[in-house]
């Protein structure tokens, strides 16, 4: 009975256009220590009538719940800031808010993105720079190469909680700043460029190094070992050969 209700609701979908309204797409980073992200796309949709939050919410309860499926609904939903392939620990869900209005939903996507999204710079012992690799992106270019943001995305950046915003670095010019986390809301282009340092604490620094020198002496281990037994050998033979002139 759900799979043929389900069933019903692609064909009635596949038959007619869709004309789901895109209140708002929010794509917001989250930068980790490493310089690696947690990302969440928020998909703000307002269904056109009836027909269509009855197919969302077949979608919704019988579907694979996955980003293929939910295009129907919404072009726009995808990773948009990736490489290559998929991006660890995909997920996606979907939901009503009535308490907006009876034909509101939303779809969140949530993913994991490994290596150094913010690419790292050492500017003294203790401090290192991250900076946004914006070119991950996965938006159109200009023909002078600056990123377009069109509406009706926003694009909100936050370092981790070691991080502090290097308010400079920001641009183009940010459509809202909130405490260390920036947010840009198209339709704007530029090269976009966000920055963070993350300063290390002394007994962090401290302990690191006593770490350090611990691997070596780990690492030195054969080898004193070895120049014991050397010596070790010598003094027996010595005492041995004493022995024998005596």
């Amino acid at each position: 009975m759900k799979a043929s209700t389900f069933c019903i609701a692609l064909a009635l979908l596949a038959a007619s256009s869709v004309a789901v309204t895109e209140l708002s797409i929010l794509v917001s980073i989250t930068f980790n220590d490493d310089g690696s992200a947690q990302v969440r796309e928020r998909y703000n949709l307002l269904l056109s009538d009836e027909r269509e939050v009855e197919s969302f919410e077949n979608y919704r309860v019988y579907g694979q719940n996955n980003i293929v499926e939910w295009r129907r609904f919404s072009s726009n939903i995808g990773y948009h800031l990736s490489r290559k392939g998929t991006p660890a620990r995909p997920k996606i869900t979907a939901r009503r808010l009535p308490n907006i209005g009876s034909r509101s939903a939303l779809i969140e996507l949530e993913y994991y993105l490994a290596g150094e999204v913010a690419v790292p710079s050492k500017v003294s012992s203790r401090v290192t720079r991250f900076d946004f690799n914006s070119s991950l992106l996965s938006l159109d270019y200009t023909a002078a190469n600056e990123l377009i943001l069109p509406p009706p995305i926003s694009l909100h950046l936050s370092p981790p909680p070691s991080g502090t915003l290097v308010r400079a670095s920001v641009s183009p010019e940010p459509s809202a700043v909130d405490g260390n986390g920036v947010e840009w809301s198209g339709p704007i282009t530029g090269k976009f460029s966000f920055v963070y340092l993350v300063e290390q604490q002394l007994g962090d620094e401290v302990s690191e190094y006593f770490n350090g020198l611990y691997g070596q002496g780990v690492a030195l281990i054969p080898s004193a070992v070895a120049v014991a037994l050397v010596l070790l050998l010598a003094s027996f033979l010595a005492n041995k050969l004493l022995r024998e002139k005596a």
